[in-house]
């Protein structure tokens, strides 16, 4: 299942210049390619949490349906 939420971040004018050039080189908008960034890390920390701690992602659901 795929939900819409709105997050809202601050970037100094350093990165914004940086994730808008990169944005337009990749053909993109600044927020598909954040979004893109965004999963990507996201599931690079959770194997990396999986395989250190021996978490599954059933278990990991659930710890964050809960919350």
């Amino acid at each position: 299942m795929v939900k819409e939420n709105q997050i809202n971040i601050k970037l100094d004018d350093k990165t914004f210049i940086i994730l808008k050039g990169l944005s337009e080189y990749y053909d993109t908008t600044p927020t598909e390619l954040l979004r893109e960034i965004a999963v990507r890390g996201i599931w690079k920390l959770f194997n990396i949490v999986r395989m250190e701690e021996g978490v599954s992602l059933e278990e990991m659901l659930k710890t964050g349906e809960s919350t």
